[in-house]
């Protein structure tokens, strides 16, 4: 077997306990835990009735991104990996900008990027039923759905729903332009995310 070393240079942390390390592991030293009860939501029916959010509201996300622009393409998930990446970066000390593009690369583990948000589904279920006077999604006319959908969406929202959007935001911004197929060699990662 061909064991190759892994240096951890920096972490970056977005969890259920709130954005940054040092909040997470001053809870996971003290033993506390982020899960509650499910009150957002009729949870009666489910087998469980708790949960972890991340307790950062949209509106926090999208001021700890620093690049404005890239916010509208960016699903939720992205913006946590985003927040994690540039946490992990800075924790590191590397200059990420004296480092050769091509001997850099990101690597992202996480399940659930790339699906639409909830946010998302709201404003595309919103645009459905927006579109017809019809009571019920069995009778919509689908014409008529599809033709108030793409007045009303913008062209760059379905990349949201890409599963390597948050890899390629994280890339793009550290200019890491390596492949993970060619990495065997390469002198710098930064992995974020959950394995």
């Amino acid at each position: 077997m061909n064991e190759r070393r892994v240096v951890v240079t920096g972490a970056g942390v977005v969890s259920p306990f709130g954005a940054g390390r040092d909040i997470f592991w001053n809870n996971i030293r003290e033993g506390n835990s982020a899960a509650s009860l499910i009150k957002t939501f009729d949870a009666s029916e489910l087998p469980v009735k708790f949960f972890a959010p991340v307790p950062v509201s949209e509106n926090d996300l999208d001021e700890l991104i620093e690049d404005k622009k890239s916010l509208k393409t960016m699903c939720r998930a992205a913006k946590l990996a985003m927040i994690a990446a540039d946490e992990a970066v800075k924790d590191s000390g590397i200059d990420t900008s004296s480092v050769d593009p091509y001997k850099f690369g990101t690597s992202l583990g996480a399940s659930g990027i790339g699906y639409w948000d909830v946010e998302f589904t709201k404003l595309f279920l919103g645009l459905i039923l927006g579109g017809s006077e019809q009571e019920t999604v069995r009778d919509l006319n689908q014409s008529k759905i599809w033709n108030h959908i793409l007045k009303n969406l913008s062209p760059l929202t379905p990349l949201k729903a890409l599963s390597n959007i948050a890899t390629a935001h994280i890339a793009i911004k550290y200019n890491a332009k390596r492949k993970l197929s060619d990495c065997h060699n390469c002198l710098h990662f930064i992995r974020s995310g959950n394995r």
